[in-house]
């Protein structure tokens, strides 16, 4: 296990805080000898003096005891079992949207649960600042990052080499190129059940996919499921994907800025109408209620079939909305992050990269 050089906390003090855990853990039991000086040493990386410092604090807190001809002794297991790890969550999301609120309460119920802290930070959506944000956190003690990538994220070879020194799981999003440890909801295989109901069991004649202009793995994974669903039904001619600043618009509708909201129902309108569209999909059940639901568009296109998707955290919809009838297919982010919390501290306490990638089902919404 390397230590991280030039980071804030001393190396001796990483090394006592690793050989806690590991007690705690019962890496090391009560009653058992730590591996010699030069063995620890060797292990991290380090000089035999910085290994002299971590025993040292050890043994003023009471976890090992120094014994000649015994080397050091696991005595018990006292202050480890109070001994937490620090880690770094890092997300692309802004405090104006909404989601960012439920991701902040996901993360403190998942590292709760498992007793340790995690300092997290949004990286506005800025890969530059992304970047800065990890090398802070590691710089002042996180022993693991999660990341939620930015929107077309280039910091793969970044990560992938700051995994060499430190744990790295990514949540939600894959980086191009990039082999890591990775927590996904699976949207290629919704996006498939999506098409083989709208098109398949529902018999719809033609469908509209909204898909969010971000390049982000996420969305280019639905439509590629959808894509493909809709060839194997050789209906692919009847599918017609048109891409929105989705996200951009919701954010503004986050700040009570509701100025666009005219043009895209004269846009929607225009383009339900010329198509001849009676099944669409769009990524964001949000953009759905306040450019359709709420607009006369609801009146104009009363059998058009939408599709959307949805967290598993309550959101207040409009009564027009829940009128649509939409198919949600729901999205578990709290599980996604619990498990990527798994995966980091597993790697953490094992010291061994774990090769998973998670994919979590989007379940459809029974009612």
């Amino acid at each position: 296990m390397a230590i991280i050089t030039g980071n804030k906390v001393p190396i001796y003090s990483q090394i006592a805080q690793t050989i806690k855990q590991r007690v705690r853990t019962g890496v090391y039991k009560p009653g058992d000898s730590l591996p010699s000086v030069r063995t620890i040493g060797k292990e991290f990386g380090v000089s035999v003096r910085a290994v002299h410092q971590a025993v040292h604090t050890l043994e003023e807190n009471g976890i090992v005891q120094t014994h000649p001809g015994k080397g050091m002794i696991v005595v018990k297991e006292g202050d480890s079992e109070r001994a937490a790890i620090i880690f770094g969550f890092i997300h692309p999301y802004i405090s104006s949207m909404s989601f960012q609120r439920d991701v902040l309460e996901y993360v403190d119920e998942a590292f709760a649960e498992r007793q340790n802290f995690v300092v997290v930070r949004s990286s506005r959506d800025d890969p530059v600042l992304e970047r800065e944000i990890a090398q802070h956190l590691i710089a002042n003690g996180a022993r693991g990052l999660i990341v939620w990538p930015t929107n077309d994220d280039p910091n793969g070879e970044y990560f992938l080499n700051l995994s060499r020194k430190i744990p790295v799981v990514f949540v939600d999003r894959t980086l191009l190129k990039v082999d890591m440890p990775t927590v996904l909801l699976d949207y290629y295989a919704c996006g498939r059940e999506i098409s083989h109901i709208l098109l398949g069991k529902m018999q719809k004649k033609r469908m509209l996919i909204l898909r969010d202009n971000l390049q982000i793995s996420s969305y280019q994974n639905i439509v590629e499921g959808m894509d493909t669903a809709a060839r194997e039904l050789e209906r692919i001619k009847d599918v017609t994907v048109v891409q929105l600043p989705i996200t951009s618009v919701i954010q503004k509708f986050s700040r009570s800025d509701f100025s666009e909201i005219g043009y895209f129902e004269d846009y929607l309108g225009r383009l339900i109408q010329e198509g001849g569209y009676d099944a669409a999909f769009c990524t964001q059940d949000e953009f759905i209620d306040y450019c359709f639901a709420q607009t006369g568009l609801m009146e104009r296109f009363p059998a058009l079939q939408w599709a959307t998707l949805r967290m598993t955290s309550p959101n207040t919809r409009s009564i027009n909305y829940t009128r649509l009838k939409c198919l949600e297919w729901f999205s578990n982010s709290g599980e996604m992050i619990s498990q990527a919390a798994d995966l980091v501290q597993r790697w953490v306490l094992s010291r061994q990269m774990p090769t998973d990638v998670i994919r979590l089902k989007l379940r459809l919404n029974p009612s």
